[in-house]
């Protein structure tokens, strides 16, 4: 199964918009990436989006191709809900539509909001806050998946289980790959085994 999702390197939540400024506007090639890549109803289509200059950093444009917030990040979302991630050279987190930090600091990693919760990385660990910035999921797993099904996948000695919105643990870390849960069931490795379980962790049967 080789789970992808949790353990790929790659640019999670983050957009590369790559063509000329003048051509912005009238380059389908431009908005058609924009547009398959942001097929999320939480986007803030109407909000600015990132632009790559070709100083190599990203800046923040409207529709008409003016830089809306006067800062610069190495990398940039696009808005949802009001909210985009940045990075800038040692740190990542969170800004509103007038570029202002928000919760009052930064991580060293921080994922876009997804039903509700931001996943964010401090001191080599992982947890989860909410929009107001308040952790709900303590920072103390070594690696933490999106939300899926009401579930979230979490990895702790190498081994991952699942844990439910208040961060309580409900299926035990005993699988060595997981993937998301889809309509109550989540395809799971376990040494050499892949399976199904239910929501209750357990072995599901046709």
């Amino acid at each position: 199964m080789n789970h992808s999702a949790y353990h790929q390197k790659k640019k999670r939540g983050f957009v590369l918009v790559k063509c000329k400024m003048q051509s912005f506007l009238t380059s389908s090639l431009c908005v058609l990436l924009f547009s398959c890549s942001n097929n999320n109803k939480d986007i803030d289509h109407s909000m600015s989006i990132p632009f790559l200059k070709s100083s190599g950093k990203y800046v923040y444009v409207n529709s008409a191709g003016e830089q809306v917030i006067n800062k610069e990040f190495r990398e940039a979302s696009v808005f949802k809900n009001g909210i985009a991630v940045v990075k800038d050279d040692s740190s990542e987190f969170y800004i509103n539509t007038s570029g202002e930090l928000l919760f009052g600091q930064k991580f060293q990693k921080a994922k876009s909001f997804k039903n509700g919760v931001g996943r964010i990385k401090m001191n080599g660990k992982w947890g989860c806050i909410d929009r107001s910035g308040k952790i709900v999921i303590p920072v103390e797993w070594d690696q933490i998946g999106e939300s899926s099904d009401e579930l979230i996948a979490v990895r702790r000695n190498g081994l991952w289980g699942f844990i439910n919105p208040e961060g309580k643990l409900v299926i035990p870390n005993s699988f060595s790959d997981v993937n998301e849960f889809k309509s109550g069931l989540c395809e799971v490795k376990q040494g050499e085994t892949t399976f199904y379980i239910d929501k209750k962790g357990k072995a599901w049967k046709e």
